[in-house]
């Protein structure tokens, strides 16, 4: 089987890397490569991440190289167009639900090659897994939500595959590159890869001082983590993931960022965790009330001393409670990978009544393209959600001749006739309009035309 796997990684300009799509990518690639599959990436801006990971994936993957994702748009979609049809991968798996830029032209122009098409995204909880299967699962030909069990739905799709994280921790390995640790003492594992975490950790053991605990801090800096820190720490450089994860699982708490896949790998491990807070990563209040008791966050500007009683608090949790609910048996690519090569080589033709709830209906997609007969393809995915509308990109035609449209879901009537109204900067071709329900179908103008994301 050959995958072509699409991802991407950014630096915010705060300077936090966003890097979670990326090795969610890179993980379901080496799963791929170990069973015997040829891997392909796409993933704008690599260039900003290394580690033992992406140097093996390098040696291991095709790559299809493509203009920064911040060049023409016209010329970066051309450019993925052909490296798809250079490769005919068997399946294209977007690391994340594509919702613009790079992601969603590899899954567009996938679906326009006849290509099966597989989201791979995460589960925060089973309203948010049903919710992703109705508003964004009817472009793709497979979904892969991965979370803890008790984020997990109720659902049975054929096209859905519920994982749990993807983890093969390594627990022995772990320990022989830990020093000797002392009876009774407690380990504290700190994921310390930017100086906010560094420094609320600091704080934590500063104010844990009187506690038997052993602290390991995972930096590139051992000089930024060391410093102005009178008691011991041990600085390790970030190993591979398996020995990462069984550090991670015999820890009697992970320090870290607010992030999804560090807190509930932790949680997943059976490791509570502490997180600090940042505005542009989840909320962690969206997972699931049962693992609350498990992990605690704490702002910037937060009490040093209620994040230290957090702290005790969640070091009692593990020492004396039973395991965690979450903590898991099965390493979830095994999981998405089974999925994947179970999938069929042919498009999902079941897409078209989800599509049709939402308003995208065969007779309506009819009039928009001014055929002889409805669709007998319908694929559509939310891609923004504003104040007076959603937006679908929306797919429909025949095999082989398949047009891109953009979908509105008005709130309103009267949100619909402003729009209408409004100065058009764009040249929008609008092809069908309807007032009940409030509904407007216009060719898609390419992903650089979209309305930002920070709309939402």
């Amino acid at each position: 089987m050959n995958v072509l796997v699409c991802a991407y990684c950014a630096v915010e300009p705060s300077g936090q890397l966003l890097i979670g799509t990326y090795k969610r990518a890179l993980r379901v690639g080496m799963g791929l490569h170990a069973r015997g599959h040829r891997v392909g990436m796409f993933a704008g801006g690599r260039e900003y991440f290394s580690d033992d990971l992406t140097q093996r994936a390098h040696e291991a993957f095709y790559f299809v190289e493509a203009d920064s994702p911040f060049a023409n748009a016209r010329k970066l979609s051309d450019s993925i167009l052909q490296g798809i049809r250079r490769h005919r991968p068997d399946i294209v798996a977007i690391a994340e639900v594509p919702l613009g830029g790079p992601l969603l032209e590899c899954a567009l122009h996938a679906i326009d090659e006849g290509i099966p098409v597989v989201f791979l995204d995460n589960a925060y909880n089973p309203k948010f897994v049903e919710f992703f299967c109705q508003k964004h699962g009817a472009l793709a030909d497979g979904v892969v939500l991965t979370g803890l069990p008790a984020c997990h739905a109720a659902l049975r799709e054929a096209y859905l595959c519920q994982t749990t994280p993807f983890l093969t921790p390594q627990a022995e390995r772990a320990r022989a590159i830990l020093p000797r640790m002392q009876e009774g003492e407690r380990l504290v594992t700190v994921l310390g890869y930017d100086d906010g975490v560094l420094a609320m950790a600091k704080n934590v053991l500063r104010g844990l001082a009187d506690l038997p605990l052993r602290a390991v801090i995972v930096t590139r800096d051992a000089e930024a983590a060391t410093r102005d820190m009178t008691m011991p720490v041990h600085v390790l450089p970030p190993p591979q993931d398996g020995t990462l994860f069984g550090l991670l699982q015999i820890s009697d708490l992970v320090i870290g960022k607010s992030a999804f896949q560090q807190i509930t790998e932790s949680l997943a491990l059976g490791t509570p965790f502490l997180g600090l807070f940042y505005e542009t990563f989840f909320d962690p209040e969206i997972l699931p009330p049962e693992t609350y008791p498990y992990f605690h966050v704490t702002r910037r500007n937060g009490s040093v001393e209620e994040t230290c009683a957090a702290a005790r608090r969640l070091l009692a949790r593990n020492g004396h409670a039973a395991p965690l609910p979450s903590a898991q048996a099965v390493d979830g690519i095994d999981q998405a990978i089974a999925f994947l090569e179970g999938l069929p080589r042919a498009p999902r033709t079941d897409t078209g009544p989800t599509c049709a709830s939402l308003g995208f209906s065969g007779a309506r997609l009819q009039q928009a393209l001014g055929s002889a007969a409805p669709p007998s393809v319908v694929r559509c995915c939310r891609v923004r959600n504003m104040q007076a509308r959603e937006l679908y990109s929306v797919v429909a035609g025949e095999p082989g001749a398949l047009r891109r449209l953009w979908g509105s879901r008005f709130h309103s009537v009267e949100a619909l006739r402003a729009d209408l109204a409004a100065p058009d900067d764009l040249g929008r071709r609008v092809r069908f309009v309807s007032e009940d329900p409030p509904l407007v179908l216009e060719d898609d103008l390419g992903y650089d035309a979209l309305p930002a994301l920070g709309l939402d």
